[in-house]
């Protein structure tokens, strides 16, 4: 076995260039140049969401005070219900598909609100943004406890289960409202963000003329070079 990557780092440093992304660089330019940093929304292609969910999560970022870049899909809203101009200027709602590393590179982005696949973590522990995590289903759980209780870069949102009471079952809004701004603006979201800037430094150190990962690819080619050569 040859452990290499993480490979979203073998392509050159992302830029935003998507349909929709040069509009979605501007926006991130302008907060970066107001000193507002921005929380990351986004829950993959294949989330399942409610109305009622969807509301939850819109009150909390609204009554948050975090701007936040959110990424929606068109298949959680019935026609003409949308959220595009519900938040002003502090909250851009996006829908379709994104340049995602493009926009967790950019320096005003400092934290993920994510479903927690497996790309999502791996993209954002690459480049150093702190998650709230929000696991949906598979092995998202797991990814979740990773990303909080193993490497410690992030903090978890969870659901009401008390069936005597209505919202059971959804992430409500007023922990969506604390958690973005711990994440963003408290003391456990600044010690996340230390820690994934460490982990940053070394996936990148790994991926490095040098490092782990650039040793095992090496090795695995001389292995599969000899073994070719030996069956000749």
């Amino acid at each position: 076995m040859w452990p290499i990557g993480p490979l979203c780092l073998a392509v050159p440093e992302p830029a935003v260039q998507s349909k929709d992304d040069r509009d979605i660089s501007d926006w991130l330019d302008s907060r970066l140049a107001m000193d507002r940093p921005v929380l990351y929304v986004a829950f993959g292609s294949q989330a399942e969401l409610s109305r009622a969910q969807l509301e939850e999560i819109a009150v909390g970022l609204d009554h948050s005070g975090v701007d936040f870049l959110w990424v929606v899909r068109s298949k959680w809203f019935d026609t003409g219900d949308r959220f595009n101009d519900r938040f002003g200027d502090r909250g851009k709602v996006v829908e379709g598909f994104i340049n995602q590393l493009g926009v967790l590179s950019h320096k005003s982005v400092k934290g993920f609100f994510t479903h927690c696949g497996w790309n999502s973590v791996l993209e954002s522990i690459t480049m150093g943004v702190p998650i709230l995590a929000f696991p949906l289903g598979a092995e998202q759980k797991l990814n979740a406890k990773f990303v909080v209780d193993v490497v410690h870069m992030g903090l978890r949102v969870w659901p009401k289960e008390d069936a005597d009471k209505e919202g059971s079952g959804l992430v409500v809004s007023g922990d969506v409202q604390v958690l973005a701004r711990e994440l963003i603006f408290g003391e456990e979201g600044r010690r996340a963000a230390a820690r994934a800037s460490e982990l940053s430094a070394s996936s990148r150190k790994a991926m490095d003329v040098g490092g782990s990962s650039y040793e095992n690819l090496t090795k695995m080619v001389h292995e599969v070079c000899e073994t070719r050569a030996g069956s000749e």
